[in-house]
């Protein structure tokens, strides 16, 4: 069965052999608060965390006329490097001596996004099957518009021409994993509260 990460890629620092201007400084600012994010801390926190640095990414884009859309946020930045190594912690791409573009930090910030909004979701569904609250029906919806926001990002990357084959976690190829692997979770829902409701229902056969 495909499955995502069971933990979020943790970030670690940037190598850079020149001096960034303006905009990265402003962005690399910014990326403390991912480094420095607590990786006990729950789940919801990392959410924030992480859509606060990845809004605060697009803002700065924008407001330093880079670019005039969030559209062209991923294309602008595959023309500029971040760091001269992969700065995060990576399952697959063990080769950490890849140049690092703003393209690839913003596509892995999103998967991390995308992550936890999916351990978000088994997180919750789990308490509500233990709970015995299965038809509780605003608890599942919440569910599955967690599931739903997970979605949108992963709309987002698709629209988008990801240049990094290198680096499997942030190619296309990993971002249809990701989107296969939400739709069956997203099935496994529905699956579950069918099971769970059928199997306490009691049926007259005669």
């Amino acid at each position: 069965m495909l499955q995502l990460p069971s933990s979020f890629f943790q970030a670690t620092q940037l190598t850079s052999n020149v001096s960034p201007d303006h905009t990265l400084r402003q962005i690399i600012s910014k990326r403390l608060s991912i480094q420095s994010m607590d990786t006990q801390s729950n789940i919801s926190v990392k959410i924030t965390t992480l859509e606060v640095y990845l809004n605060s990414i697009f803002k700065i884009l924008v407001s330093e006329n880079k670019v005039k859309t969030y559209l062209q946020v991923l294309e602008y930045g595959d023309s500029v490097t971040l760091s001269e190594n992969i700065p995060w912690k990576l399952p697959i791409t063990k080769s950490l001596s890849l140049k690092w573009t703003l393209q690839n930090e913003i596509v892995m910030t999103i998967i991390n996004i995308i992550i936890c909004y999916s351990l978000r979701s088994n997180e919750l569904l789990t308490s509500l099957v233990a709970s015995n609250d299965y038809r509780n029906e605003a608890k599942f919806l919440n569910i599955f518009k967690i599931s739903k926001k997970a979605l949108i990002y992963i709309n987002y990357l698709k629209k988008q021409q990801l240049r990094s084959d290198a680096i499997v976690e942030v190619s296309s190829d990993f971002v249809d994993f990701i989107e296969i692997s939400i739709n069956i979770s997203i099935q496994s829902i529905f699956l579950i509260k069918t099971l769970l409701i059928l199997s306490n229902a009691e049926f007259d056969i005669d």
